[in-house]
């Protein structure tokens, strides 16, 4: 049992020590496996826990972006009754200029000047 008490106690140091930590002509193999499969499931975590902050944030994102919708449409709607309430018609935001006529065939720029 002590034999697993300090085996227990190595892994649990290795895991706060890097390789800069040890000379690496003195360690084996099988502690640089377990070195490297630390690491691993360190970048793991981490990965999984940017994983779940980057899902997190883009549904607070998508909530907001519902929440500035539902808000827009009321203030369009409070904008058409105010239009309507002073007859500005349908309250639309568009212009009310009378579209432009046409120019009389008389009035355009001739293309070619008549040949005589």
């Amino acid at each position: 049992m002590e034999l697993a008490g300090i085996a227990c106690q190595f892994l649990e140091t290795l895991a706060f020590m890097t390789t800069s930590d040890f000379d690496l002509n003195a360690i084996s193999l099988e502690e640089l496996e377990l070195l490297t499969q630390r690491k691993r499931e360190q970048l793991h975590q981490e990965a999984v826990e940017k994983q779940a902050q980057l899902e997190s944030e883009i549904a607070q994102v998508s909530q907001q972006i519902e929440e500035l919708r539902t808000r827009k449409e009321q203030l369009e709607t409070e904008l058409r009754a105010v239009n309507k309430s002073l007859g500005n018609g349908s309250g639309d935001r568009t212009s009310k200029r009378a579209p432009r006529k046409p120019k009389k065939p008389a009035e355009a720029e001739p293309l070619l000047a008549p040949e005589a």
